[in-house]
C-alpha cells in the first residue's frame, strides 16, 4: 500500500500584519486566517 503524502504542516503563526497569529499551513499552503467573508446576503468574497 502506498503511503499518502501529508502537506499540512499544522503551522500557525502572524505573517499578514497581524499581531495575533493570522497564518495557518494546511495541505501545503500557507493561509490568511483573517481575509475573506460572508455578507447578510449570502456572497462570499476574499480581502
Amino acid at each position: 500500500m502506498a503511503r499518502k503524502n501529508n502537506l499540512g504542516c499544522g503551522y500557525q503563526g502572524s505573517h499578514f500584519g497581524a499581531w495575533y497569529e493570522d497564518a495557518c499551513c494546511s495541505n501545503g499552503y500557507l493561509w490568511d486566517l483573517d481575509s475573506g467573508g460572508v455578507d447578510d446576503a449570502g456572497n462570499s468574497y476574499l480581502d
